[in-house]
């Protein structure tokens, strides 16, 4: 006579309990994952058109001489002059198709910088919008220029998808604040400069928040190219 093995199954009140732990495990895990994802994206995508745009600046001045001295062909202010240096200076220098002009195009561009700024896209996707300063007389800022890694899609905020730059003559092309010289402590906590906020924190009321922020872009760059963990995404 055989011997009969018996083989003991899960019973159905098992398999439902661990399928739910199973998916408090998964809803505990899954938001830091994706998050992660995201600011993986996010600094890839910024460090990228960053390296594309000051890539085209330096081409662009070994046929037009330094930067600094770029605004003397355009003394005028307004969309014309934005046009006509983009064209001469920045746009045979690098790949990028125009995508509109004004405060009148996030709902098509992403990126925008002013109401003299004009808005491109760049090869691997991302939207910027570039504008001269008008204080480049003062030689303080030749170009300002915000980078909008995920064109349309939001928050449309500074230091989550929106990463601020300029082109100042001493420090190139670089972060917002670069010449303030805050540290990064002073970032996170607010750093006054010349009565401007240099600072990467959430405000309270998050109508303001992009004035909380106008140094997030110069602490993503001081901690190369990463999201920390103490850095206010």
């Amino acid at each position: 006579m055989r011997n009969k093995k018996h083989h003991k199954a899960f019973t159905l009140s098992e398999v439902l309990i661990t399928l739910g732990i199973i998916g408090i495990v998964a809803a505990m895990t899954l938001p830091a994952l994706i998050t992660k994802y995201e600011k993986k994206v996010t600094a890839t995508r910024a460090k990228q058109a960053y390296a594309i745009i000051s890539q085209a600046i330096k081409l662009s001045e070994v046929e037009n001489g330094e930067a600094k001295y770029w605004e003397e062909e355009f003394p005028n202010q307004g969309l014309e002059n934005t046009d006509l240096y983009m064209k001469k200076l920045l746009l045979p220098y690098m790949k990028a198709k125009f995508c509109g002009e004004g405060n009148g195009v996030e709902d098509k561009c992403g990126a925008v910088v002013s109401a003299s700024g004009q808005t491109y896209i760049l090869e691997n996707g991302v939207s910027v919008a570039f504008a001269p300063s008008a204080s480049v007389i003062r030689r303080e800022n030749i170009l300002n220029v915000i980078i909008d890694v995920n064109g349309l899609k939001k928050p449309n905020r500074l230091g989550y998808d929106h990463f601020f730059f300029r082109w100042i003559p001493e420090k190139g092309f670089a972060p917002n604040g670069i010449d303030s010289g805050c540290t990064r402590d002073e970032i996170l906590n607010g750093c006054n400069y010349k009565g401007n906020l240099i600072a990467c924190k959430k405000s309270k009321n998050d109508n303001q928040d992009d004035y909380y922020r106008h140094g997030c872009t110069m602490l993503l760059m001081m901690d190369g190219w990463e999201f920390k963990d103490d850095y206010p995404w």
